[in-house]
């Protein structure tokens, strides 16, 4: 994947913001805004700031391009066409989802810290986030003024998480908020044991999650057995080829996807109706 900014804010683009932004109360200026002034007028999402813009392009895979797309407000989308007409590169009746796409971006600065909210938020695809990671690390090298607010939403909402299922950051990044604003700045953490403390929680998570897929293993042998006849050799093999797959495609995004095609089309069982029935 690559990220270019094609264009980011001026001086005279933010000369212009900070007019518009005195205007609203009877003043005006011919002097440049100062950085403390530029931070101050992002942080507070006036609409002044909607003025500022910034040209992205991207070389990504064509569903990453399919979700920066459903974002609309303050943003215009120009994607490289997949029409058999226009390219030669593949088949696009023939094509994977993965297959890479020039995908333009004109956003305005209030729409890039609200598509950052959503998209680095680890409920996110992976990929996509890994994608707005890098247009993050390319936007803060030409407007630096931007690095508290390009964060994930329950961080920008001080620890809240309104999402159906929670990662459970919010509640590390509330504790962690919460023992910061309280410890001198002396006696605060280093970036070392900061990092060490979320290997631990990472591993901590793992954990839960390969419990989790022992006990739903464990409920599933018991069951094939008693409801459906399968002896040991069966459950053996059955153990064997599921645990072949997860292990084999546990970080390949896109046989997810086509396993929960498979699922939903073939197979008629929608996994998201069922999970809306447990609540």
């Amino acid at each position: 994947m690559q990220v270019e900014i094609l264009r980011y804010p001026s001086d005279a683009d933010w000369l212009r913001c900070k007019k518009l932004a005195l205007g609203t109360v009877g003043k005006d200026s011919d002097t440049l805004p100062t950085d403390e002034w530029k931070e101050k007028i992002l942080k507070s999402e006036h609409s002044p700031i909607r003025t500022l813009m910034f040209t992205i392009k991207m070389q990504i895979p064509y569903y990453v391009s399919v979700h920066l797309v459903r974002h609309k407000h303050g943003v215009e989308h120009y994607v490289k066409s997949q029409r058999n007409d226009r390219q030669k590169d593949y088949d696009r009746c023939a094509a994977r989802q993965d297959e890479i796409v020039t995908h333009i971006m004109d956003i305005n600065a209030q729409a890039l810290i609200s598509m950052s909210h959503m998209r680095l938020c680890a409920q996110a695809d992976k990929q996509t986030r890994e994608t707005m990671e890098l247009i993050k690390d390319e936007i803060l090298k030409v407007c630096p003024y931007l690095k508290d607010l390009l964060v994930p939403k329950c961080v920008y909402r001080g620890g809240l998480c309104d999402e159906f299922k929670s990662c459970g950051y919010n509640k590390i990044y509330k504790a962690v908020y919460s023992m910061k604003a309280r410890i001198p700045a002396k006696q605060r953490l280093s970036k070392q044991i900061q990092d060490s403390i979320k290997e631990i929680v990472s591993k901590e998570r793992e954990k839960l999650s390969k419990e989790l897929i022992e006990q739903i293993l464990k409920v599933s042998l018991i069951n094939l057995n008693r409801n459906f006849g399968f002896g040991q050799q069966r459950l053996l093999k059955f153990v064997d080829t599921v645990t072949e797959m997860f292990e084999e495609h546990r970080e390949d995004e896109l046989y997810w996807y086509h396993v929960d095609k498979i699922l939903k089309e073939e197979l008629k069982i929608d996994m998201e109706g069922l999970n809306e029935l447990d609540k």
